[in-house]
């Protein structure tokens, strides 16, 4: 089976209409077996990581995280896709990204399981869009099929255990298009790992 693997970066994801011109590109290869790997929108994770740095230090980082929230709800509405059950699971990754910066973990740890966020809310968004415009789609967890040591910031992927992995999914590629995110992989332990910074394109290649 020839299977492509595209990979959007943020620029591509910045805002609503190149959200939509995504969509236009994914639609000339709708017909063949494709995974879709994205990148977090816009400058994200450069937000996010300040906001990391805002509350290991003790300073006030609510404003910064409210503003990505707008953010992406903006983009949500402007797409149409806006309904409450999505709403919800929008809200729900902002709560769990909050817990996240209040663990007694090693800064390098606490990066991770905060700024991986942004791949999640992209590829969560632009699945949604894509669904509501009529492809046939199925999101899944980067972390479940990336496999990596515990080196935070920048881990070091299990080959053997990552291609078993990724293997499993040529079947769903007959039918489906997968959605996924970039830069980000997974610990036996379930923690989440990044692979260093501009690591989508690393992740693309890994798929």
């Amino acid at each position: 089976m020839n299977i492509k693997v595209f990979k959007f970066g943020g620029a591509s994801l910045k805002s609503a209409p190149v959200i939509q011109h995504v969509a236009t590109i994914i639609k000339d290869f709708a017909g063949e077996p494709l995974l879709l790997v994205f990148s977090a929108m816009g400058k994200t994770t450069n937000a996010l990581e300040q906001v990391v740095a805002a509350s290991q230090t003790g300073k006030a980082y609510q404003s910064a995280l409210a503003e990505i929230k707008r953010y992406h709800i903006t983009i949500i509405q402007q797409l149409k896709i806006a309904d409450s059950q999505f709403i919800d699971t929008i809200e729900k990754q902002f709560e769990e990204l909050e817990k996240m910066l209040h663990t007694n973990d090693e800064y390098d740890q606490v990066y991770d399981q905060v700024v991986c966020y942004g791949e999640i809310l992209s590829s969560l968004i632009v699945n949604k869009y894509l669904q509501e415009n009529g492809f046939n789609c199925e999101w899944i967890d980067a972390r479940n099929y990336i496999h990596t040591n515990e080196t935070y910031r920048e881990g070091k992927v299990d080959w053997t255990k990552t291609s078993t992995s990724i293997n499993t999914l040529k079947e769903k590629l007959k039918s489906k298009i997968i959605i996924t995110q970039g830069f980000i992989g997974g610990t036996q332990k379930q923690t989440t790992t990044t692979l260093g910074r501009e690591g989508s394109d690393y992740s693309a290649a890994i798929f």
